[in-house]
């Protein structure tokens, strides 16, 4: 998707407080600016037990070829509901969030920190179901449903294949959900 203007970027600080903004243009020599952010969980079916995994083109400038979830800045102004609903629109359909043919649904998970010294970020998760034929962004090389538990283990083993967006809010729904509990009964 184009943009047509310059796109700002609130800088927070742990607490959301907005204290300050800058361009997204420059978001990689930000050096230590907290900026807010939104992942997406698009669940196969209610169930949550297939999440919509994506690899980044290889023609990114930050991280490319990495796997990810839908996820994204949020704009200076706008909620991180409508930042959620404008990534899942430019990410997986490929349109603005009017052009959508359905209204996405929502889910709040839970909110984190990201304290990394490159990147430092309020993140809120949100999750969904997705039933619809996606049409991929340019950005988005592809995209498959995966079970969770199978890309726990993959970002266990090489956690250098995924962005630390991904894997941290994959990680924390996790936790958050009991997936990464052990079942007793399943030990023998």
């Amino acid at each position: 998707m184009s943009q047509e203007h310059e796109e700002m970027i609130p800088v927070v600080d742990k607490k959301d407080n907005i204290v300050g903004k800058m361009s997204r243009n420059t978001i990689s020599a930000r050096k230590g600016r907290r900026s807010r952010a939104v992942s997406i969980l698009s669940f196969k079916s209610r169930k949550k037990e297939h999440v919509l995994i994506q690899k980044r083109s290889e023609d990114k400038n930050r991280k490319p070829g990495l796997y990810e979830i839908t996820a994204g800045h949020v704009q200076l102004g706008e909620s991180y509901e409508c930042a959620a609903i404008r990534e899942y629109a430019e990410e997986l359909y490929n349109c603005e969030p009017e052009q959508l043919p359905f209204k996405p649904e929502l889910e709040y998970e839970f909110s984190f920190t990201k304290d990394c010294e490159d990147n430092p970020q309020n993140v809120t998760v949100f999750s969904t179901t997705q039933n619809y034929d996606l049409e991929l962004a340019d950005e988005v090389a592809y995209a498959e449903y995966r079970a969770v538990n199978s890309i726990l283990e993959d970002i266990n083993q090489y956690p250098e294949r995924y962005t630390n967006c991904a894997a941290e809010s994959l990680e924390k729904y996790a936790e958050q959900s009991g997936l990464n509990r052990v079942d007793q009964s399943e030990l023998g």
